[in-house]
């Protein structure tokens, strides 16, 4: 595994801890226009999945990130989301972002994690080509993401095989909003969107005798069909719950019982 700690000529990342809060904090303050609060930077220190670093120039923090790395599920794969990356206004054009991504890369690869994920606000261009250099691809939009000024984030993933640049995302999707079960499959790239499978059971006929969708009766057809429409779906895609990257699920406009 990755050594946490070590230098490079005269800087050294290592882990931020509670020590540093005030001089992160204040970095983050003056980075974002959204910054975490210093009870969110405090959690994330303790949590087993989180790993905060920071980069010192000179005795003072000129960089900090954070990686959050976590398995999806039993049997999926590690993935790692890049949270945070920021550098103080005096050490930019250093170099030191580039150092710390290409830290948090090496780790997750020490780790075998198989996806990096990350989101950039569309109007960073120097941030989004840094990533795009070290092998970053855009694979979707998030419309109105960012706040103070509202903008759309672009969601961007690495491979963490040596090199490689283009990066799929497949998607386990389920909508249970009203009265049919929908589960589909879906391969997201930067270049098109493929559905791999799409499968609906219906309960038209089991609402009919009722003149509308009662949505108790609703929850409990979901809950009695939704494994095996799952397992449908991913053979009809023909790809294992181990190919999965991300779960989409509806959460909300449609009646609360069947959600």
């Amino acid at each position: 595994m990755l050594d946490p700690c070590y230098n490079i000529g005269m800087n050294t990342i290592t882990p931020f801890t509670a020590d540093d809060l005030d001089e992160i904090c204040a970095l983050e303050q003056a980075c974002f226009s959204s910054p975490w609060s210093r009870e969110i930077l405090a959690a994330i220190i303790d949590s087993p999945h989180h790993h905060c670093f920071k980069l010192v120039c000179d005795a003072n923090i000129a960089a900090y990130s954070v990686l959050e790395i976590e398995a999806a599920g039993k049997e999926l794969p590690q993935w790692a989301s890049i949270q945070n990356l920021a550098v103080a206004s005096e050490f930019r054009r250093c170099g030191y972002g580039e150092i710390l991504l290409a830290h948090m890369i090496e780790l997750a690869q020490s780790l075998n994690v198989a996806t990096i994920f990350l989101e950039v606000r569309t109007g960073n261009v120097a941030a989004r080509a840094l990533y795009e250099k070290h092998g970053f691809s855009a694979i979707g939009v998030r419309k109105d993401y960012y706040r103070f000024p509202t903008e759309d984030a672009i969601i961007m993933a690495r491979s963490t095989k040596q090199g490689a640049r283009s990066v799929s995302m497949v998607i386990l999707a389920f909508e249970t909003s009203c009265d049919e079960t929908s589960v589909a499959v879906v391969e997201m790239s930067q270049e098109k969107r493929t559905v791999l499978a799409n499968l609906v059971a219906s309960q038209v006929t089991t609402h009919a005798q009722y003149g509308g969708v009662v949505p108790e009766i609703a929850s409990r057809a979901h809950v009695e069909v939704i494994s095996q429409l799952t397992y449908a779906a991913l053979a009809k895609a023909k790809i294992t719950i181990k190919d999965i990257d991300v779960v989409a699920v509806a959460s909300h406009t449609g009646l609360i019982g069947a959600l």
